[in-house]
């Protein structure tokens, strides 16, 4: 199963939209995200994040608690519209 969209995000005071590719099958699960305004290439270089469950976040260096919340900003913005089945 795949998605592609877009979402807009709050970060600091503004929105901000992002690309958003979403990967999934058996028990591998991928997502990206790719920022088009420059303003935040400086905490994401390209403006662009990936994560899959097999290895983590394969783009950024280390513990960075400001890149992390803006990936927690834009993470917040996904799951909004993520349709996850129920447990019967």
């Amino acid at each position: 199963m795949g998605r592609i969209f877009t979402v807009d995000f709050n970060y600091g005071k503004k929105e901000y939209p992002a690309l958003v590719k979403i990967s999934a099958a058996h028990n591998f699960f991928s997502v990206s995200y790719h920022i088009a305004d420059p303003s935040l290439h400086h905490l994401l270089p390209g403006g662009k994040v990936n994560y899959n469950n097999v290895d983590g976040f394969t783009n950024i260096q280390g513990n960075n608690i400001i890149v992390l919340d803006l990936i927690e900003c834009i993470t917040i913005a996904v799951e909004k519209y993520l349709h996850l089945p129920q447990e019967v």
